[in-house]
């Protein structure tokens, strides 16, 4: 009789020694895991970040001293090197693409309007755009 009750609870240690260590291996890869999602999701926001940075290298109005700024395109108006377009920005529109369009430099029209950001632009807006006047 007492070998059946060793033997029965040799089997239940056995099974308990089992069971921990199968809890520990599945909470062990669970852990992997979730520390493999986590770098993943740590890139990602790591890459938008730097794509970001990167889609804005212009230097924006608020980093130019005002006071040059406001001198030249005196400077320029006067010389009637430029006239002011009016422009309402429409679907599309972005400030590059308005740049490329009226060969004018980001910059210019960033300062213009008072625009921190390229991505400050909504369907609408009266954009002042700063274009040269073709010689001739």
């Amino acid at each position: 009789m007492l070998d059946i009750v060793n033997s029965f609870f040799g089997e239940v240690k056995t099974m308990i020694r089992t069971f921990f260590i199968s809890t520990f291996l599945f909470l062990f890869i669970l852990f992997i895991l979730f520390l493999m999602f986590a770098a993943g999701w740590i890139r990602i926001v790591v890459d938008a970040k730097k794509i970001r940075q990167d889609f804005h290298p212009v230097k924006l109005s608020s980093q130019l001293e005002t006071s040059e700024i406001k001198y030249a395109n005196s400077v320029l108006l006067e010389r009637n090197e430029y006239q002011i377009i009016h422009h309402r920005v429409q679907e599309g529109d972005t400030v590059f693409s308005l740049a490329k369009q009226y060969n004018v430099p980001v910059e210019r029209i960033l300062i213009y309007n008072h625009l921190s950001s390229p991505a400050d632009l909504y369907i609408g807006q009266i954009l002042k755009i700063p274009a040269q006047i073709a010689a001739g």
